[in-house]
C-alpha cells in the first residue's frame, strides 16, 4: 500500500518481504498525472502493487535513478502496462545492454534539466559513484531530495568497480551535501531530515574504511585482495559476504592507487599484490605509529 509522505507524494515498498536492503523504496509524484521514481524488480506481484497504486491516474513517466535490477527491473513491464516512457541517464547505456539486453530507454535524462511532476519541479543531478549514470532528483522549492542509492537512509552504499567508482562517489556526496535539503528520500532505508549529518556519516565511514586498509598494509606488508579482506575484517566475515567485502576493498584500492598512496603488481585482480607507496607509508605511519616522546623531559 502506498504511504502519503506529503501532499502529492507517496512512497511504495512493492516487495517488503525481500527485506530493507533488497526491497527499494519507489516514489509516486502527482495526483491525476503521475511520475514514478524507480520501478523495482521485474516481479509480477510487485508490478501489480504499483499498478494498483497508480489506479485510474495516468502514469506519465518512469524516472530511473540507475539501472540496477532492484531499481529498474520492472520499468519495461510498467511501460507495457501503462505506456509510460522510461527515462535514464545515457551513461547507464552499457549497463542496460548488459543487464537488460534488447531493452531500450525512451528518453535520456539530461543533468540540470527540470522535470515537472505534478506540483514538483525535479532537477536532475548526475551523481556517479554507485553507478556510472546515477541520478538524484531535487525539488528546490520543498527541499526534497530523491537520493536513489547515493545516500541510503541507514547502512552504506555498495561501491564495486568497474561500474562503481569511490572517488566519483565521494565527490557526488560532497556536492549533494551543499544542497538545501530538508527531506531526504532514499532508495533504501528510512527518510532522513538530517541530510548533511547523514552524508557526513557516509563520508566518515569511507574515511575510516580507507584508514583501516592502509593500517593493514602498514602492519602486514603487501597483500593480495583476499588477504587484505581477511585482515580488514579480522577473519570474521561471513563467507557469503566475502565477495561484497572484496568489491568494497577493490573500490578503495582503485582510489588509493589513483592518488599515489597504494601500488599494485601487474598480475591479475585475484593474484595482484597491493602495497603502500612511499607516500602512502609516510601518511600511514604518521597516523598509526606511536607518538615519540623526548626522554629528556621538559
Amino acid at each position: 500500500m502506498a504511504e502519503t509522505l506529503i501532499p502529492g507524494l507517496r512512497r511504495l515498498f512493492p516487495e517488503p518481504d525481500r527485506g530493507p536492503w533488497q526491497a527499494p523504496a519507489l516514489y509516486l509524484i502527482g495526483d491525476d498525472r503521475l511520475t514514478l521514481i524507480d520501478a523495482g524488480y521485474d516481479n509480477p506481484g510487485g508490478i501489480e502493487k504499483i499498478i494498483a497504486a497508480v489506479g485510474t491516474a495516468r502514469l506519465e513517466r518512469v524516472l530511473l535513478t540507475h539501472v540496477h535490477i532492484d531499481h529498474a527491473g520492472g520499468a519495461w513491464a510498467l511501460r507495457e502496462r501503462t505506456g509510460a516512457p522510461v527515462w535514464a541517464h545515457r551513461d547507464e547505456a552499457p549497463a542496460i545492454e548488459r543487464r537488460f539486453p534488447g531493452r531500450r530507454i525512451d528518453r535520456w535524462t539530461e543533468p540540470g534539466e527540470t522535470i515537472i511532476a505534478g506540483s514538483f519541479a525535479l532537477e536532475a543531478i548526475l551523481t556517479p559513484g554507485h553507478a556510472t549514470g546515477h541520478l538524484c532528483f531535487f525539488d528546490r522549492g520543498r527541499g526534497v531530495l530523491f537520493s536513489g542509492d547515493l545516500v541510503t537512509g541507514a547502512g552504506s552504499t555498495l561501491i564495486v568497480p568497474p561500474e562503481g567508482n569511490l572517488a566519483a562517489y565521494m565527490d557526488s556526496l560532497r556536492r549533494v551535501r551543499e544542497l538545501p535539503v530538508t527531506l531526504l528520500l532514499p532508495g533504501h532505508g528510512p527518510e532522513r531530515r538530517d541530510a548533511r549529518l547523514r552524508i557526513d556519516e557516509l563520508i566518515e565511514h569511507r574515511r575510516l574504511r580507507e584508514l583501516c586498509l592502509a593500517g593493514c598494509l602498514l602492519r602486514g606488508g603487501p597483500m593480495t585482495l583476499s588477504e587484505l579482506v581477511r585482515a580488514m575484517y579480522y577473519g570474521l566475515i561471513h563467507p557469503h559476504l566475502e565477495g561484497v567485502a572484496a568489491g568494497t576493498a577493490s573500490a578503495h584500492l582503485e582510489k588509493l592507487i589513483a592518488e599515489g598512496r597504494v601500488e599494485s603488481s601487474e598480475e591479475g585482480p585475484l593474484t595482484a599484490v597491493f602495497g603502500l607507496t612511499e607516500r602512502g607509508r609516510a601518511e600511514a605511519e604518521a597516523i598509526f605509529s606511536p607518538a615519540r616522546t623526548d626522554s629528556r623531559g621538559p
